[in-house]
């Protein structure tokens, strides 16, 4: 959730910084044209970070194992590199 925080502030940021590259505006504390395109290097770089976050979610359901893997198949979902599919035993009741 922190990686979406930081990559939608530097998309506001970087579009901000695209705006006043154009037109700086002196109310907004951006006198010159260098100041603005700083303005929009942070703003690139903070969204570029944002990407090396790495969230993961998981789900614990109760269903046997040999329920899992064909309906895992049948919905499409390619296991990439960065997913660790675990399957934990059956809770007990």
């Amino acid at each position: 959730m922190i990686g979406a925080f930081y990559f939608y502030t530097g998309l506001i940021v970087t579009l901000a910084g695209a705006t006043l590259l154009i037109k700086p505006l002196a109310f907004l504390g951006v006198h010159t044209r260098p100041e603005a395109g700083f303005i929009l290097a942070v703003g690139f770089l903070l969204s570029i970070a944002a990407l090396r976050f790495n969230e993961r979610h998981s789900a614990r359901i109760q269903t046997p194992c040999r329920r899992v893997y064909p309906a895992v198949r049948f919905s499409g979902f390619q296991i990439g590199r960065s997913c660790n599919p675990r399957l934990v035993a059956p809770m007990s009741p």
